[in-house]
């Protein structure tokens, strides 16, 4: 047995059995998603007098560059917020696979919200998706 970590799983995949042989395995779910930060919204009711049924609480709005192979929704992803020394901790999670088998090579944009992130600086824990603007 080998063991492989990707991300915050790890798991282990025997080398050279029959059954993996010529197979590509899927990573398991949940997973940190390769994410390009588009856009960072943060919007909500932060001066007093606050109106009545208002919470006050702010809701931060990403929009993300993530991969797609056709069927990807906001929906398929949840945001994990954790405080640091630094800021907020922003993990953007894959909940779901997309099982479609359309070409996206790039990618597609989602928006997700989360009531967590409150003010300061935000760090995005997920590896990076890099646009790539080069000419051939």
């Amino acid at each position: 047995m080998k063991n492989s970590v990707f991300g915050l799983v790890t798991f282990a995949v025997s080398l050279g059995s029959p059954a993996f042989a010529g197979r590509i395995l899927p990573l398991p779910f949940p997973q940190l998603e390769r994410v390009l930060v588009k856009k960072v919204v943060l919007e909500g009711d932060f001066m007093p007098p606050l109106p009545p049924g208002s919470s006050g609480k702010p809701m931060t709005t990403l929009t993300v560059q993530v991969d797609s192979n056709g069927c990807t929704k906001s929906e398929d992803f949840r945001i994990q917020v954790s405080p640091t020394a630094q800021g907020q901790k922003l993990a953007i999670i894959r909940i779901r696979p997309d099982t479609c088998r359309a070409f996206f090579p790039e990618g597609t944009e989602v928006e997700l919200m989360t009531g967590a992130a409150g003010f300061g600086s935000l760090l995005v824990a997920n590896p990076l998706r890099v646009e790539d603007r080069t000419t051939h």
